[in-house]
């Protein structure tokens, strides 16, 4: 997986296939880990007004996760990033449907 933090936005953009192939010229992480990707009421089967919170591994910048709230993310020793994020198959996706 692939990383492009948006430098004007700060978004952070996952996506499954290298943005540079569709054009992108700035920086890029790449072999990057998401995980927890999905919405509450997939999980619970009850809604939330809680905000996702993205966090990293302190003992690995390149894994992320996807928590419920920024406590949540706290609490597991990740470090919160943003509660703006996306995840796309490909960088064109994304610009089809940003965030």
């Amino acid at each position: 997986m692939y990383l492009v933090v948006d430098p004007l936005t700060q978004f952070y953009i996952f996506t499954e296939i290298d943005p540079r192939e569709d054009g992108y010229e700035g920086p890029v992480e790449t072999d990057v880990r998401l995980d927890g990707i999905g919405t509450w009421e997939e999980a619970t089967g009850t809604a939330t007004t809680a905000v996702p919170c993205l966090g990293h591994s302190p003992d690995n910048a390149k894994h992320f996760r996807v928590f419920y709230s920024m406590r949540e993310c706290r609490q597991a020793g990740f470090v919160p990033t943003s509660s703006v994020y996306g995840k796309y198959r490909t960088w064109h996706e994304f610009h089809e449907d940003p965030l």
